[in-house]
Order: C-alpha cells, then sequence, then structure tokens
C-alpha cells in the first residue's frame, strides 16, 4: 500500500535556472498573439474572446494544443494582464512538465505545476487580484 501511495506523489524537480527563465520571459513579455521559445519548447500566444460570437463562454480562461512543431496557448484577451501573466505561467510550465519528464497533459503536467504557480501568484498578485483569481476558477466549476 505504501508503494502505491508514495507513486501517486513524486515531485518533479524543474532546475532553477529554467523556472527563473520561464517567470522573468512571462512576466516582461506582452501579452499579444506572439511566437516564443522555452528551453528549445517553441509556444505560440494566441489572445481570444472569453465568449463566442455565440454568447457562450469561449473554453478555458487559459488552455493549450499541441501543433505538428509547436505548443499553442490560448488566452481569454479580456482578463486583468496580471491574471493573464498567471495563466500564461501555468500553461507554459505545464507544457514544459509534458516535454520534459514526459508528464500526460492534463491531470498529471497540471498537478505538477500547482506549487511554482502558488508562489508566482503570491510574488505577482495583490490581494485583490488573488480573489479574483480564485473567483474566475470558481466560476469555472
Amino acid at each position: 500500500m505504501n508503494n502505491i501511495f508514495e507513486s501517486q506523489t513524486i515531485q518533479y524537480e524543474i532546475p532553477i535556472e529554467d523556472l527563473e527563465k520561464i517567470k522573468n520571459l512571462i512576466l516582461n513579455m506582452p501579452i499579444n498573439d506572439n511566437d516564443f521559445s522555452i528551453e528549445n519548447i517553441k509556444y505560440t500566444l494566441r489572445l481570444c474572446p472569453s465568449i463566442s460570437k455565440y454568447g457562450e463562454r469561449n473554453g478555458q480562461p487559459a488552455e493549450y494544443r499541441k501543433q505538428i512543431d509547436k505548443w499553442v496557448i490560448y488566452l481569454w484577451d479580456d482578463l486583468r494582464e496580471k491574471i493573464q501573466k498567471v495563466l500564461l505561467f501555468h500553461e507554459a510550465l505545464e507544457i514544459y512538465f509534458v516535454e520534459k519528464f514526459g508528464l500526460a497533459p492534463g491531470a498529471q503536467a497540471h498537478s505538477a505545476v500547482l506549487l511554482h504557480e502558488s508562489n508566482f501568484v503570491n510574488q505577482l498578485l495583490n490581494e485583490e487580484e488573488k480573489i479574483e483569481l480564485s473567483k474566475l476558477r470558481e466560476n469555472l466549476k
């Protein structure tokens, strides 16, 4: 039994220099449609509206898709910039874990990112923005 629990709680350690590169890139990147790379992983950022032309929610505030030679991150364009940066950091780091550690996209890679995202949020957002991010996530459930 103990081995099953241990296998579910594996921590994946990202080299601190890679983590800092990702943080600095996201913090200094303008939030607009653009291409960028992190550790030889190619990304394309695409902004999109939160509401579709049919008046329905347009997917998630941030999500990614694998293309042939790059990862495309879709990000809602009508969120506060700091909130966008948190979401972009999360998606970019999740993709990093998929590429560098072979984690499955989705829940496995998502879980590996949470501690790093929490630290990023505490570094970047004030209390009001943290509440806004929390409400955004709560409304998606």
